[in-house]
């Protein structure tokens, strides 16, 4: 018998030493409960395939509650062009998102359904990510009189 989902994944991106993910629960408790679950079984993963043991995550997950879709625009960008946040280069290896899926360019079996009413702008996406990564570095932006 096949359980019920505890969440529906809207977007993801894994960067070589962080991950970030946009969730929708469906389960009381449901991210929590999956988060746990995918921290503790790449633990056991990792400490497997590389002779170790402990822990790997520092810390308690952070998440925010979204409360408008102005929000999950931006959260889209953010966590689909987030290897730009970083700085690293756009053919940066071992990142895998679901940018490719909300531009159109694959189906990937992870999203569970569009969030978006228009297309995705992957342009305006790659503008916002690249301004958060200047604003964290303290770069002045150029001005519009």
């Amino acid at each position: 018998m096949r359980q019920q989902p505890l969440v529906s994944v809207q977007a993801y991106n894994l960067l070589p030493n962080h991950f970030h993910i946009l969730l929708t629960q469906i389960a009381d408790g449901g991210i929590s409960e999956f988060i746990k679950r995918v921290a503790s079984g790449y633990t056991l993963y990792f400490n497997e395939r590389y002779k170790r043991s402990g822990v790997l995550f520092q810390g308690t997950f952070k998440r925010v509650h979204v409360e408008s879709s102005a929000q999950v625009q931006y959260l889209l960008a953010y966590i689909n062009e987030n290897r730009f946040v970083h700085g690293l280069p756009d053919d940066a290896e071992k990142i895998t998102s679901s940018s490719e899926h909300y531009q159109g360019k694959r189906k990937d079996k992870l999203i569970t359904e569009l969030l978006l009413d228009s297309a995705y702008s992957i342009q305006q996406a790659r503008l916002l990510a690249k301004d958060i990564y200047r604003r964290r570095k303290g770069e002045r932006l150029a001005t519009f009189d």
